[in-house]
């Protein structure tokens, strides 16, 4: 959206375009290196993120100005919020209705990221890992371990760092290198058809196909049934009101 919305191929806007989304990423990774000690180890501190390219240093100087003693994931939240109000005053978004959208789409960013903090300060599961450790054997508590931390370093674990590079990597390309290369408008090759016909290849041509179909449509009624129409009956029938 940020790609399609905040138009213009000017060093400016570009470079709004690009902070915007850097700025939903380095909100990610402040909620990620709080839960999850992989991420933690790689940005053990604010200099680590402004080495890796997520935050600028005259932008963490100005997080850590801000004197808070909870949390800042909303700083960079913010920022984008401010970007996109600046963005539409400089006619970079073209109307009120796509820097709502935006918006919204920025806000269900930072309740995702909110889902996943509270996950893990919150303690939703009954304390049956204790129970069961006088149970069963190593392995299974050694997989209950493994459940309780699924942000940790084990081998089964998310891959948050992966999550981070991927979504920066992605998200600036999206701004800016694909924004270039949008291919022009052709013919496909269905439209001579005039209808579109499946293909499958050899190996699972012979494959059942189980089209999405609703649980009612083929529910059989008598003609009657089907034909007669008829006023439903209120409850409020034969009630007085007064």
């Amino acid at each position: 959206l940020i790609s399609s919305y905040v138009d213009g191929d000017d060093e400016e806007t570009r470079m709004m375009r690009r902070a915007m989304v850097r700025y939903m990423c380095l909100a990610q990774v402040l909620v990620y290196r709080d839960i999850s000690i992989p991420v933690r180890k790689r940005f053990p501190t604010y200099t680590a993120i402004v080495k890796a390219g997520f935050m600028t240093a005259r932008e963490m100087k100005k997080l850590s100005d801000i004197d808070l003693e909870y949390d800042k994931y909303w700083v960079p939240i913010n920022w984008t919020f401010t970007l996109f109000h600046n963005a539409r005053r400089a006619k970079k978004i073209s109307s009120d209705v796509m820097t709502n959208k935006l918006c919204d789409e920025l806000r269900v960013f930072r309740q995702s990221l909110q889902v996943v903090c509270n996950y893990d300060w919150i303690d939703l599961h009954v304390p049956v890992m204790t129970i069961i450790q006088f149970i069963f054997f190593v392995g299974w508590l050694k997989a209950a371990e493994v459940l309780l931390n699924p942000m940790g370093e084990d081998d089964d674990d998310f891959e948050c760092n992966y999550l981070i590079d991927k979504n920066l990597a992605t998200a600036l390309s999206i701004v800016d290198e694909s924004k270039k290369h949008t291919p022009s408008i052709k013919p496909d090759q269905f439209l001579s058809r005039g209808h579109v016909d499946a293909m499958y290849s050899r190996c699972s041509i012979d494959d059942a196909v189980r089209p999405l179909v609703g649980s009612a449509v083929h529910a059989k009624f008598s003609s009657d049934d089907r034909n007669l129409i008829l006023p439903h009956e209120s409850m409020f029938d034969g009630v007085q009101i007064f």
